[in-house]
């Protein structure tokens, strides 16, 4: 899947969808061809900016720079940086995917008017998550910045800009840190695209489930029942097709799952990992200072809120897909001739394919290696800095 410019907003493809209004923010960043030159430009800037710095390093063997004792946060901004790339480019993978997947979905009424007035519930409660999310997101970009008291080369880049190219230092600088907002408004915009197909394929899961539950209502006791059920042609015939829509459709939604699980295991690694150095690089560096410690817990409690949210996508699909094998084996496949008891024991072995995202797994099941990472990163950068 090739990576393609994005210059028109998504409309939506579901009628009356009241989650789109995740798509607010990813559409506004591309709203015009004016916004959509600003994005390129930091895009462009962003990639070129590191390639220079090393040439720079390299020209004037200037490889001391790298002990500075704020090069550990360097680390970690670089690192950031790989995941500003990398959402960025995945961005519109996102968005094909979109445009791929929804036109095949259930409409979002099938489950009944109750079930639509909760999702426009929710839709009024992502609002309000939407707003608390840019704030933190403005608040992070801004902890990034230098603040009082730190000293010009806080960054490498401002570091050679002030060395070599004195007379561009504050046209630079601006667009630096400038930079550090569109970066926290790009990885914002891919989590709320993110949110928004994950809601949607959760809510395909319920969907199925409620339609599973209707054979439920099918259910008897007597012997008399039971008989008059397995010999209904009719009824038989309409569980043939009921069964065989659902497997299609559950087999469907599970493909886009792993299709929208392979976008997630190189950003979501750079987007941890990023928090991790940052983290470490700022509390060990500057030792003993009050402004280094709060910068340090803000960045690694922003890192842990925005972790345990990509946590929180990916346990509910799995909730959501494991509710259809419940549904499933309370069926009453009792009352069904054989060939719809083998179309049954069929859907229940695929059923048993729960879906696991990459965001849930990658940080919850393997939760000992993030800890594993944060000492082992901590220790090596401690020894660096004492051989240094």
């Amino acid at each position: 899947m090739t990576f393609h410019w994005i210059t028109t907003p998504l409309e939506p493809i579901l009628k009356d969808d009241p989650l789109f209004v995740l798509m607010a923010l990813p559409n506004k960043l591309i709203g015009s061809k004016l916004q959509a030159l600003v994005n390129y430009f930091f895009f462009v800037y962003m990639v070129i900016l590191p390639v220079s710095c090393f040439l720079v390093i390299v020209a004037t063997n200037q490889w001391q720079i790298f002990y500075s004792p704020y090069s550990g946060y360097a680390s970690g901004v670089f690192i950031v940086w790989s995941c500003y790339v990398s959402f960025f480019i995945f961005g519109s993978k996102y968005r094909r995917v979109y445009r791929d997947v929804f036109p095949h979905l259930w409409s979002l009424d099938v489950a009944g008017e109750e079930h639509h007035n909760r999702l426009k519930k929710i839709g009024k409660q992502l609002r309000t998550f939407k707003l608390v999310l840019i704030t933190l997101a403005f608040i992070g970009a801004t902890s990034g910045l230098p603040w009082f008291g730190d000293d010009y080369d806080f960054y490498i880049p401002i570091k050679l800009i002030v060395d070599y190219c004195d007379q561009w230092k504050l046209f630079f600088s601006i667009f630096f840190y400038l930079s550090f907002y569109h970066i926290g408004v790009t990885v914002l915009s891919c989590f709320f695209s993110l949110m928004f197909l994950v809601l949607h394929l959760q809510n395909q899961f319920y969907l199925l489930k409620t339609r599973l539950q209707t054979f439920a209502t099918d259910s008897g006791t007597s012997d008399v029942f039971l008989s008059m059920k397995v010999k209904d042609e009719e009824y038989n015939r309409s569980v043939t097709q009921e069964i065989v829509f659902c497997i299609r459709h559950h087999q469907s939604v599970l493909m886009y799952c792993d299709r929208l699980n392979d976008l997630l295991y190189l950003p979501i690694f750079y987007f941890t990992l990023s928090f991790i150095v940052t983290g470490v690089s700022v509390i060990l560096f500057p030792k003993y200072d009050l402004q280094a410690l709060i910068r340090s817990l803000f960045v690694i409690v922003l890192g842990m809120c925005m972790t345990l949210l990509f946590c929180s996508l990916g346990q509910l699909i799995e909730n959501e897909s494991e509710n259809v094998l419940y549904s499933l084996i309370e069926a009453p496949w009792y009352l069904w001739n054989t060939t719809n008891r083998r179309l049954y024991y069929l859907f229940l072995l695929k059923a048993q394919d729960t879906v696991n995202l990459s965001s849930s797994g990658l940080i919850t099941i393997n939760f000992q290696l993030i800890l594993t990472l944060y000492r082992g990163i901590y220790s090596a950068l401690t020894f660096f800095l004492n051989f240094s």
